[in-house]
């Protein structure tokens, strides 16, 4: 797993995925398959998935799997382009699967800007299913 830091800011390649942690809260940026095993901790305020591809999303129902345990009904914000269904439908299946599991707050169907630590989180537009850049 490689490190980098940069002042207050620690960086990890995961495999597949990036983990951003600042002291003002962590992010991580695709969740692939097997993400939820290279996680160095449990503590996450925010997934990134710049495209509904299944590279980008097939570790996340286990990602959640294994951060139930600790997040007792703390939302987890899941930020996704705008439009993109696949993100949108794995949020359903872990609603549905996991009843009493912790709330995931999901904005592919809003457009704006989101505040995650130091972190700002931008959706966008999907075509072709490609974020569309500066629309």
């Amino acid at each position: 797993m490689s490190v980098a830091r940069v002042g207050d800011l620690e960086v990890r390649w995961l495999g597949g995925a990036l983990w951003l942690r600042h002291p003002g809260g962590t992010l991580l940026v695709d969740a692939p398959s097997g993400v939820d095993a290279r996680l160095p901790d449990d503590a996450l305020d925010a997934v990134l998935l710049p495209s509904g591809r299944i590279g980008a999303v097939g570790g996340l129902l286990p990602l959640l799997a294994r951060l139930e345990a600790r997040r007792r009904g703390v939302p987890l914000s899941l930020h996704a382009p705008l439009g993109d269904e696949r993100g949108a439908a794995l949020v359903d299946v872990w609603t549905r699967l996991w009843p009493r599991g912790f709330p995931v707050d999901h904005d592919a169907r809003r457009p704006g800007t989101f505040d995650v630590a130091p972190f700002l989180v931008t959706t966008a537009a999907l075509h072709g299913g490609e974020p569309a850049g500066d629309e």
